[in-house]
């Protein structure tokens, strides 16, 4: 079912909703005439913006759209009503039809203020001082994307900054007038979220300026077109006449997937296949993100709506909302029955997307700290699914039947979707173009669900009828007709000095400058010790962050508790997290630390394989600049493990090992690190990772011995039997590691003359207080200066 024109225009329209908020800020004067049509003066500016880009959009109805985008504080159609409704909804708040207080110099014009600023899950950590953003557009090389305590980022912003964000964000738009028309909503969206995602929605005294522009739009618009869908399959569209009609009916459904099994398909690699595995593991990743993607096409296309009702789409889970009908019922059903199926012949049970049960929504329900409500319920559903998997796929009209689970099983080598893999992961590292598109050859093991081809390129693709989706990886600047997606793939890459080294040591070998370098080149870019450092890491408590970060913890304001709990701050918070990892990474590896391999990094995890030297600086930088993306917020942290291979050993087992690691991380109170058996909070890891440095390069000029060195974790390891409370029989020895200690620093500092500062700097890193962590400092040291 394509999506038919009058819900292409509702949706184009309500993402231009505000975007006269943008174009008031310039500081430009509008002529007074007509104003009094659109009621508040950043309506008259959007309508302005329309006049602007004239009829650019030859098969829509580019008047229905401006009206709807202008008109929506002074409503005369009930298109307009919709809009209107949609936009307090996704605000989660009535504006007060008597007026808003636009301030015309200061407040009008504040910065946005983080979303990270205002989630607090420990009522005893201070409440943060306010982060907000520079106004430009989002570019993931840019210092912007980091917010800055108030105060360097004055209020009122400067004019000129909107102006040159406005001129922009037009020359895009009148850039898209070649765009075909079922791809244009895709394109503004991504045009949308390039430069109002750090511009605040709030232009009002009352309003907390948290919710960027972008998210406040994009979530209008999935409001809107929910409820357009419908109003038109009721036929009722006419009846509506007023903003507060029809609040209470759940005229909506919020609907859930998730991605079951994700690290086991990811990790369940041949044994054999460790010439292939990072190609493999690389693909495996980004299947996934295409799977979700395909199935959130399919189930819009199905039910006539636009790609902005899909609210969210990350870490393998996405979240839609749909009109509350009868017959959008009957399609979930039916589709739920065809993914289940196809995952099941597919990937024989190991992998399964899990469609929940709809969760009915009204426009009350999104509002004034209702929506709340809406989470719990949907996050049951959810649960509830994953517990029924395969559920329709083992049902009939009789009942059950469970002989469709038993599925033959696959040999790898002749799987293949294993070779498909391999042959994507090969690609993606020079894909700047992804393309989905309908297809009948349902046999081939790149199409999704049975209908959606999975296509990479290289150049610019021709885009045609049957391209149901055209994405740009990281693009530098915008393509009609393609959305930005932010894909986090950088690689190492073989110098033509390396290629030619290659090609002699292996005559029959056929290396290329600039194709990717086998892991082996790249332990050889480690010093010291020519090994693998893979790194695991994702967000602590991420689950809560969303479902109790936004509490008030006063519960004393208008709203109550969850009064801050709004469609468009979550839309925001689920965004900024995924930008992280798939944009921010990207470029912080691609930029600084080009020898490290990127698996994979997205929604709130990532893994990376390097030079296991530079790993360990890079989880450290990743850690700080997290934190300094989330506002230095108590609340928001990593949890990370290292684990340091050969380049030989099936990388597969390191990464397993990595994730036991990084479990025990989180057992052990978050915040903090796995590393050679260790958890350690991430101060103790920096000063660990730099006393680590200083005895490396006590080692390596001579002023202390190898032997010393690691002698200082043979009295750690007395140390640890000696402190550890469940240990019942210590050895004597083991008792006297301090005076054993004392004794080899006297008798071999004196002898090396070393000179007191390194002495007393080493009887600082074995006090009671550091010793748990010098392990690490050793080990570190050892490997650095292995020949």
């Amino acid at each position: 079912m394509a999506i038919e024109k009058d819900m292409i225009e509702m949706a184009i329209g309500t993402l231009f909703h505000d975007i006269g908020k943008i174009y008031e800020r310039t500081g430009i004067q509008l002529p007074q005439q007509n104003t009094h049509l659109f009621k508040y003066s950043h309506a008259a500016y959007t309508g302005q913006f329309f006049n602007e880009i004239g009829n650019l959009w030859k098969h829509l109805d580019n008047c229905r759209i401006a009206n709807l985008a202008s008109k929506h504080h002074n409503p005369s159609t009930p298109d307009e009503i919709l809009v209107q409704q949609a936009d307090i909804y996704s605000a989660a708040s009535e504006r007060l039809d008597k007026g808003e207080q636009y301030i015309k110099t200061g407040k009008s014009s504040r910065p946005l203020i983080s979303i990270f600023n205002g989630i607090r899950l420990n009522s005893h950590n201070p409440e943060n001082p306010l982060w907000a953003y520079p106004v430009e557009r989002w570019k993931t090389s840019s210092d912007a994307i980091f917010p800055q305590q108030n105060g360097k980022y004055d209020i009122p912003v400067n004019p000129q900054q909107y102006m040159q964000l406005y001129d922009n964000f037009k020359m895009d738009i009148l850039n898209s007038i070649h765009c075909p028309t079922h791809l244009l909503v895709d394109h503004i969206i991504s045009l949308c979220r390039t430069y109002m995602c750090l511009i605040t929605s709030s232009a009002t005294r009352d309003e907390l300026p948290d919710i960027p522009l972008f998210d406040h739009s994009y979530t209008t618009a999935a409001i809107t077109c929910a409820m357009y869908a419908w109003y038109k399959e009721k036929g009722t569209l006419s009846t509506l006449t007023h903003y507060e009609q029809n609040q209470d009916i759940q005229n909506m459904l919020m609907v859930c997937g998730d991605v079951s099994g994700i690290q086991d398909f990811i990790l369940d690699l041949p044994n054999d296949a460790q010439a292939g595995t990072a190609k493999m593991l690389r693909a495996r990743s980004f299947y996934i993100s295409m799977l979700t993607r395909a199935a959130v096409i399919i189930l819009l296309e199905r039910l006539g709506l636009p790609s902005c009702n899909c609210i969210e789409d990350a870490g393998g889970q996405f979240t839609l909302l749909i009109q509350n009908t009868n017959k959008a019922k009957k399609i979930l059903g039916e589709v739920r029955k065809q993914f289940e199926d196809w995952m099941l012949g597919t990937f024989g049970g190991k992998l399964a997307l899990n469609l929940s049960e709809p969760v009915a929504v009204s426009g009350s329900d999104l509002k004034d700290g209702n929506y709340h409500e809406c989470l719990k319920e949907i996050a049951m559903q959810i649960d509830k699914s994953k517990k029924r998997r395969f559920a329709c796929s083992m049902q009939n009209q009789q009942g059950w039947d469970i002989s469709t689970a038993i599925q033959p099983v696959i040999d790898p080598k002749n799987n293949p979707l294993c070779q498909a893999m391999i042959d994507l992961g090969g690609k993606l590292t020079s894909t700047h173009y992804i393309l989905l598109e309908w297809t009948d050859k349902d046999k081939d093991p790149m199409t999704l669900f049975g209908q959606l081809k999975l296509i990479t390129k290289t150049d610019v693709p021709t885009l045609t009828d049957t391209t149901l989706a055209a994405l740009s990886i990281n693009p530098r600047q915008e393509q009609s007709g393609f959305s930005g997606k932010h894909l986090a793939h950088s690689v190492p890459r073989l110098t033509e000095a390396e290629a030619d080294r290659l090609n002699n040591e292996d005559p029959e070998g056929d290396w290329q400058c600039g194709q990717v370098k086998p892991f082996e080149m790249i332990a050889e870019s480690a010093s010291g010790a020519k090994l693998l450092g893979v790194l695991k890491a994702d967000v602590d408590y991420l689950g809560k962050i969303f479902t109790r970060g936004l509490d008030d913890l006063t519960g004393q304001k208008a709203g109550g508790k969850y009064r801050k709990y709004s469609i468009s701050r979550l839309s925001a918070l689920s965004r900024m997290m995924d930008n992280f990892f798939s944009g921010y990474l990207e470029h912080l590896i691609s930029s600084q630390y080009q020898e490290v391999y990127t698996e994979y990094a997205g929604g709130d995890d990532l893994l990376l394989i390097g030079p296991w030297d530079q790993v360990m600086e890079l989880a450290l930088k990743i850690h700080k600049q997290f934190s300094a993306y989330t506002c230095h917020n108590l609340d928001i942290h990593l949890s990370a493990a290292i684990v340091l291979s050969h380049p030989r050993t099936p990388i597969s087992d390191a990464i397993r090992q990595a994730g036991v690691l990084l479990d025990n991380a989180k057992k052990d109170g978050r915040n903090r690190i796995g590393i050679f058996g260790l958890t350690l909070p991430w101060p103790d890891y920096e000063k660990a990772l730099h006393n680590g440095t200083i005895l490396a390069e006590w080692v390596s000029s001579g002023k202390i011995t190898g032997g010393l060195n690691y002698r200082l974790l043979k009295y750690y390891h007395m140390f640890r039997r000696v402190t550890d409370k469940k240990n019942h029989k210590i050895p004597i020895e083991d008792i006297a590691w301090k005076s054993q200690l004392r004794y080899d620093l006297a008798r071999n500092v004196e002898k090396e003359k070393t000179t007191s500062v390194i002495r007393d700097k080493i009887v600082e890193m074995t006090s009671d207080e550091v010793m748990p962590r010098i392990k690490v400092s050793t080990i570190f040291a050892l490997y650095k200066n292995r020949k």
